[in-house]
């Protein structure tokens, strides 16, 4: 029995109706991060649909490899009448000759493909792969579920006559440590056993979790769609006016490794976006960046800190970028003003001949007409 992934697998859910009726579409994409057994449930559906298994990566298995898998799946079907799945790990980073080689395999529906990837598939994926695809979204653990997964590797060790048990916080420690990756969370009870074991018995501490894993596991890939999504929290915590969710979302950004200097100019768009009334906001912002550039980090962490706090507690005002994107936008349909004469560039010999550059202080405007713009756009 999995674990989780109730959304995917609970009764009536399409993915489970799909592999006790056996009727699996010949590609699919199982999406999301680490640790949350796409692996595990391809092995699965290849038992529950009695089908041969292959597993594969895409940055270690090439052409060749392909095409082998190929020949064994024709074989399968030939001799045994037996379907094949082709497991491709890390599919976002198959090359375009693979793609060419795996595609005709999945349209002519002599393989079954399950895609594996942490990445976002509609920026990480070809598209003409994913149009053949179903795509299926796995979910991080939560708590309840890895303390279930816990019990399972007790159990475990207590088969091999070895007694696990966990002094307090240490659980605690180990679910918060494990951030929602099954993986990782059996890498650390691993290495807690191999530290606190006594002979059949093992007492796990909070201070051997801490040794193994010093600090909560983060995912993060700086290519990847976290990379737009820790700064889609930073600013939305901002245009809700709620520093302390920003805060957070600044530490949580930081301790990702994301660049920080990248961070900062987010927040220098951050404040000239939604902070326009103050300012001071963009000069902190602005600060920050150039605080950081000397700096770096741990210190630089504080003029961060300092800009988001100003930024996010100073009244919404978005009248800068709502008048730069309507002209924007005007522009890009079409809204054609030509540059008056009497504002065109004067600065050479015999310009006042072609009549350039006679605008006149103080003069009517209904004369010089200034910018012949009558579209308000500034409110």
């Amino acid at each position: 029995m999995i674990i989780g992934q109730k959304h995917l697998l609970s009764s009536g859910r399409p993915l489970r109706e799909l592999i006790e009726k056996d009727k699996l579409p010949f590609g699919m994409i199982f999406f999301g991060p680490p640790g949350c057994t796409k692996t595990t449930l391809a092995r699965v559906i290849s038992e529950e649909t009695d089908s041969h298994f292959v597993s594969m990566s895409a940055t270690s298995h090439g052409i060749n490899d392909i095409r082998k898998a190929a020949k064994g799946a024709l074989d399968k079907l030939e001799k045994e009448g037996k379907g094949t799945i082709i497991f491709m790990d890390e599919i976002h980073r198959m090359a375009r000759n693979q793609q060419d080689v795996l595609l005709p395999l999945v349209e002519d529906g002599l393989i079954t493909l399950i895609g594996a990837t942490t990445s976002n598939p509609y920026f990480a994926i070809n598209g003409a792969l994913l149009s053949r695809s179903e795509l299926f979204e796995f979910k991080p653990f939560n708590e309840k579920e890895l303390i279930e997964m816990v019990s399972r590797a007790v159990k475990h060790y207590k088969k091999d006559g070895i007694q696990v048990g966990f002094k307090k916080g240490a659980l605690n420690r180990l679910v918060k440590r494990s951030s929602g990756d099954a993986r990782k969370l059996y890498n650390i009870v691993e290495a807690a056993v191999a530290i606190c074991r006594n002979g059949s018995s093992c007492e796990i501490t909070a201070e051997s979790i801490d040794q193994i894993a010093p600090r909560n596991h983060i995912i993060f890939d700086q290519s990847g769609e976290e990379h737009f999504d820790m700064a889609s929290c930073v600013q939305g915590a901002i245009q809700a006016s709620d520093a302390n969710a920003a805060i957070y979302w600044l530490a949580k950004w930081i301790e990702s490794g994301e660049d920080p200097l990248y961070i900062c100019r987010r927040l220098m768009v951050s404040a000239a976006e939604d902070a326009a009334g103050n300012p001071l906001a963009l000069t902190a912002a602005v600060a920050a960046f150039h605080a950081v550039e000397r700096i770096g980090l741990p210190e630089g962490a504080i003029p961060m800190a300092y800009a988001t706090i100003m930024i996010a507690e100073s009244e919404r005002n978005k009248r800068a970028a709502m008048a730069i994107w309507e002209a924007q936008a005007d522009v890009r349909k079409g809204e054609q003003v030509l540059v008056p004469q009497q504002l065109k560039d004067c600065h050479y010999k015999s310009a006042a001949k072609l009549g350039r550059g006679s605008y006149k202080d103080g003069a009517n405007q209904e004369e010089y007409p200034y910018y012949h713009i009558k579209k308000q756009y500034v409110r």
